[in-house]
């Protein structure tokens, strides 16, 4: 499900582990808590750029690059917290991921498609 009002995007929690083992793998900075308790997996940095692989999303007809600030969500100054959940229940695309994106659902031809753009231009 792809949801414009759910804020973190929800995996399968066996997908999920495996992503933040990737995370955690790649990224060398010092962990820390999530003071909203949205995120298992926090960073103390002021950076944006943490130097965490790339996540690619592929859904029937379009493939999505996520950029950092799509995977990973400042919740306060110093920390950065991956902006991912695992769930046992229905797996949802949230918004961070759709940030800078134009999704467009064409219902009639069955097409999905994410348009890269600048939201902030508009």
């Amino acid at each position: 499900m792809i949801d414009s009002g759910t804020m973190l995007t929800q995996l399968p929690t066996k997908l999920y582990d495996s992503l933040e083992q990737e995370m955690r793998h790649s990224i060398h900075l010092e962990l820390t808590k999530d003071p909203n308790q949205f995120s298992n997996l926090c960073y103390k940095t002021k950076s944006d750029d943490v130097g965490a692989p790339t996540v690619v999303f592929h859904f029937d007809g379009a493939d999505v690059t996520l950029k950092t600030f799509n995977t990973f969500l400042r919740v306060s100054e110093n920390v950065l917290c991956l902006a991912f959940a695992p769930t046992d229940d229905l797996p949802i695309y949230g918004n961070v991921a759709q940030m800078d994106f134009l999704v467009d659902y064409d219902l009639k031809e069955k097409v999905l498609s994410f348009q890269p753009t600048d939201c902030a231009s508009y």
